[in-house]
């Protein structure tokens, strides 16, 4: 009954004075114009990623009135399912952790059933050395070379907190130091390719070498993954039907956000078409990458810690392109393949896909070979398809070229409402295990204005249940201020 009464007085409150006690800002345009001049929201959210939609879920749930704005033309954020073929597979995030601190593990597992999540990646690594064709991690050869061995050993030694003291320095400085591996080495493309942008969407060379040490040590989720085994469903798909369904409903597409205005008693949030929405709360999901292109006007200015805690969280720059065979021309056995081409990792989502007659291989190029890639994709995508499908012929014969059918890329580079893949830690992300720039950036903005998403959390960024739990967290905290 107390709750019921808040929420009553609240609304009362927002009939009353909502459309007499606040001026507009000089900021505005005589010709924006408010949505309906009595309402008032108790929480604007902006960006319906995984982050935002869970927030609008969770204050929904607790009796809020809630708005969405999304930039684009859909939801999901950093999350999209794509149809190739006969398959669905993920030209987003794709990967699903498994129970240990993971809000989504239980509710996605009921909707799929237990035999919904499968393994992803079964089989070996294949690694492509001094031009040759790939060869099994397992292989004799490969076991035997000296770079692999250094190579191996660096994953296993990256998240060392004793050996990673010196927050000045590189994760390239770091394997340059160690093994001797430069720009110009041919084990190189194994660090940059396969430890720096498969796992961290960035190059060596932006990565801050302690700041790695650090997050590896506090990470939390599952050190494996699973993938969706039902060849008809998507991550989108499943998010959608098991989790966020009721926040749907108060989603407005097509929104951009180019100001959010808390001088007054209420916020003013402006969209790009001028329309204005007052709320008592605003809680911005945009990414880093968006944050960091001023793409939003807030006024008054954004205080320094704050700047300073989205400048130095780095945005990895990435894409994910997909391309569909007459015939699988890879390996059985081949569950990766780190390479030396600018397309970097490949594996196959089809083949984890159950009753899959398509033959995928998804290519994973992040950091500095996304960005030469970004260059032609702007010119011409088709193109783009071909240079991967050149890269896959010099290591398997000519054989893709002659079995290639169709393809799709997602540049996330190129989303002006995303600007990047996902967060990773520069040199002064982390400063130490209980300390970040990601903490920084929680830190509220006069109780009105407040940051959430996979960037803002210390324990598990970069990832869909990272989103998610900053959207509880912070659902949470407005909850005890609402």
């Amino acid at each position: 009954m107390q709750h019921r009464q808040k929420i009553q007085r609240r609304k009362l409150f927002a009939a009353g004075l909502g459309g007499s006690m606040f001026g507009l800002s000089s900021s505005v345009s005589q010709a924006s114009k408010f949505m309906d001049e009595s309402e008032v929201h108790d929480v604007i959210v902006v960006g319906a990623g995984a982050c935002g939609l869970t927030a609008a879920k969770e204050l929904l749930d607790l009796g809020h009135s809630v708005l969405v704005l999304e930039a684009s033309r859909r939801h999901g954020g950093r999350i999209r399912s794509h149809t190739l073929g006969d398959t669905r597979i993920e030209l987003g995030a794709e990967e699903l952790y498994l129970r240990r601190d993971n809000p989504l593990y239980q509710p996605l597992l009921s909707e799929l059933g237990r035999n919904g999540l499968v393994d992803a990646y079964v089989g070996s690594t294949f690694f492509s050395l001094d031009g040759k064709a790939p060869r099994s991690e397992d292989s004799k050869a490969i076991g035997r070379d000296r770079d692999v061995r250094n190579y191996q050993e660096y994953l296993g030694l990256y998240g060392n907190l004793k050996q990673h003291r010196d927050f000045s320095i590189t994760a390239a400085d770091d394997v340059l130091s160690r093994y001797n591996v430069d720009r110009e080495h041919r084990a190189y493309h194994l660090y940059e390719n396969g430890f720096a942008g498969a796992v961290f969407g960035a190059s060596l060379d932006q990565l801050g070498a302690a700041g790695l040490a650090i997050q590896d040590t506090c990470w939390a989720l599952s050190d494996s993954v699973r993938g969706i085994g039902h060849r008809e469903i998507g991550y989108l798909d499943l998010l959608d039907k098991a989790w966020w369904t009721n926040a749907l409903r108060h989603v407005k597409l097509n929104a951009p956000v180019t100001e959010i205005d808390r001088r007054g008693q209420f916020v003013i949030v402006k969209e790009a078409s001028g329309v204005l929405h007052r709320a008592r709360k605003v809680v911005v999901t945009a990414s880093i990458g968006v944050l960091q292109a001023g793409s939003i006007r807030f006024t008054p200015e954004l205080p320094g810690k704050t700047v300073d805690a989205y400048r130095n969280i780095g945005m990895g720059h990435g894409m994910k392109i997909a391309l569909r065979f007459r015939e699988q021309f890879w390996p059985d056995e081949m569950s990766y393949l780190t390479h030396e081409g600018l397309s970097s990792n490949c594996w196959s989502p089809s083949r984890y896909k159950r009753g899959s007659n398509s033959h995928i291989l998804m290519c994973y190029p992040m950091g500095h070979h996304a960005d030469q890639l970004h260059t032609v994709a702007a010119a011409d995508p088709e193109k783009l398809l071909r240079v991967c499908v050149e890269e896959l012929d010099r290591m398997f014969a000519g054989v893709p070229s002659q079995a290639y059918l169709d393809g799709v890329v997602q540049d996330w580079t190129a989303e002006p409402h995303v600007r990047g893949s996902y967060s990773y830690p520069m040199q002064r992300t982390y400063t130490s295990v209980e300390s970040s720039k990601r903490k920084d950036l929680r830190i509220s903005v006069e109780d009105k204005v407040f940051f959430a998403g996979e960037a803002t959390n210390h324990h598990n960024p970069s990832t869909v249940p990272g989103a998610v739990q900053e959207g509880q967290r912070v659902a949470r905290t407005l909850d005890g201020l609402l």
